[in-house]
C-alpha cells in the first residue's frame, strides 16, 4: 500500500513539474487555465493532476488486492477524496480523472514489481492460496504436499 502511494506521488509530482495550470479557484483572476508546458512549481499553478485522488486511488486498490470484500468502502473513500477537490476549487474534473488513472496505474505497477508481497486472494478467493503464500514466505512453515 505504501509503495503504491509513493509511486502515485512520484508520478504525480513528475507531471506537475512539466505542466502548469492555474487552479479553478483562481478563475476570477487573470491566470491561464489551459494546460501549458511547466515552468513553475507553485501550488496555485499546478492543479493537473490531482495528487490527493492519485494517492487515494492507489491506496484503495492496494487494500482491495488484500481485502477484496472491502471494495465498497475503499472505492467510496477514493471517490469522495476526488469529489471533494471540486467544491474547494482545487481541481478541474479532468485533473481528478487523471489523478485516478495515475493511482490505478501506480498500484498495478507496484503489484507487478512485487508480485509476492502479499497473498492474492482477490484472484482466487481460495484460502489455500494464502496458505501456500505463507509457506513460501515463512521459513518456519513447510508447504504441504496437497
Amino acid at each position: 500500500m505504501l509503495a503504491s502511494h509513493l509511486a502515485a506521488t512520484a508520478i504525480k509530482a513528475a507531471i506537475k513539474r512539466r505542466v502548469d495550470r492555474a487552479r479553478p479557484r483562481l478563475f476570477s483572476s487573470d491566470h491561464d487555465h489551459r494546460l501549458t508546458r511547466g515552468n513553475r512549481n507553485e501550488g496555485p499553478h499546478n492543479s493537473f493532476p490531482s495528487g490527493h485522488t492519485a494517492g487515494a486511488m492507489a491506496v484503495s486498490r492496494a487494500i482491495l488486492r488484500e481485502y477484496p470484500g472491502a471494495s465498497g468502502p475503499a472505492y467510496a473513500a477514493a471517490v469522495a477524496t476526488g469529489a471533494l477537490q471540486l467544491p474547494t476549487g482545487s481541481h478541474f474534473p479532468i485533473d481528478i480523472i487523471a489523478g485516478a488513472a495515475i493511482g490505478v496505474g501506480s498500484e498495478a505497477l507496484v503489484a507487478r514489481i512485487f508480485p509476492d508481497a502479499a497473498p492474492e486472494r482477490a484472484r482466487s478467493g481460495d484460502d489455500t492460496d494464502v496458505e501456500k503464500w505463507r509457506a513460501r514466505n515463512d521459513s518456519n512453515v513447510r508447504p504441504s504436499d496437497s
